[in-house]
């Protein structure tokens, strides 16, 4: 009978093949995961109504202010809001940015510039560690 002899250094690259597949593997259902789940933002008037859009309107006098809210997931940490760059000049938020996005909500105050031109745009929540928008945009309409 003929035994054959298969060498310690097979066995042992077999299981770093395996070990390395089963990594990448893993790896790719995560990304397929973390790319079906978008990390969506949910906008609230000052009743806790939800919203998708505001309208403020434009006096020649007084600037025009509206509070709302948001809440995400709290796995999304710290962001920033942002205006398209539509509203220009003539928005301004109370707060910017926040250590958190959590599920209680955090409040900022819009405000329309006096004599501001009538335009729209959108306000976004990016997480800016890692440079991504949150899905869940709000619109502005300036009257």
């Amino acid at each position: 009978m003929v035994r054959s002899r298969v060498p310690v250094a097979v066995f042992v690259l077999l299981a770093v093949a395996i070990a390395v597949v089963g990594g990448l593997l893993a790896y790719t259902s995560t990304l397929q995961q973390s790319s079906q789940q978008p990390m969506q933002v949910t906008w609230q008037d000052a009743n806790g109504n939800p919203i998708t859009s505001l309208s403020l309107r434009s006096n020649s006098q007084v600037p025009t202010s509206q509070t709302v809210s948001f809440k995400c997931n709290p796995s999304v940490g710290k962001i920033t809001l942002t205006t398209s760059s539509s509203l220009g000049s003539a928005l301004t938020l109370s707060q910017s940015d926040f250590p958190s996005c959590g599920l209680s909500p955090n409040t900022v105050i819009i405000t329309a510039s006096p004599n501001s031109a009538m335009s729209s745009g959108t306000l976004q929540v990016l997480q800016p560690d890692i440079y991504k928008s949150l899905s869940g945009t709000l619109t502005i309409n300036i009257q």
